[in-house]
């Protein structure tokens, strides 16, 4: 299966007084470096980045780990655009992750354990449970 992965760090941080949180260390890295670090972690076809305000302030952060970067330039009207701007960004697949980039200690296993609860082709039980019938 084909899956994708939707980082939405295009947030306006209005509670940080003037900060990206994104770009504030946790560690050794950046808030949204190691979100993406665990993201990469997993086998995905692609990660697109959907990216608002302060997009080149974002960028550095983002090199090095293969992601498409979309500037959503109607972040002020809410995530929603932003998922909109990303699924508009999507190439072929079968099933995708929205994830958030600000999400302090995040860890790929929760990735993991949802890609393995993911019905599979041919066969699987399908999403309302139980195997398909050859008959679907």
């Amino acid at each position: 299966m084909k899956i994708s992965c939707l980082l939405l760090a295009e947030g306006q941080s209005q509670r940080m007084a003037g900060v990206n949180k994104l770009t504030l260390k946790i560690g050794d890295q950046s808030l949204v470096k190691g979100t993406l670090s665990e993201i990469k972690k997993v086998a995905l076809c692609e990660i697109i980045v959907v990216t608002g305000q302060e997009h080149l302030k974002m960028a550095p952060e983002l090199q090095g780990f293969g992601a498409r970067i979309i500037f959503n330039e109607n972040y002020k009207s809410g995530m929603h655009s932003s998922i909109r701007e990303g699924l508009k960004s999507l190439s072929a697949c079968d099933a995708f992750f929205i994830c958030l980039a600000d999400q302090p200690y995040f860890d790929h296993t929760v990735l993991v354990n949802m890609l393995e609860a993911l019905p599979q082709k041919n066969g699987a039980p399908s999403i309302m449970g139980g195997p398909k019938s050859k008959s679907q």
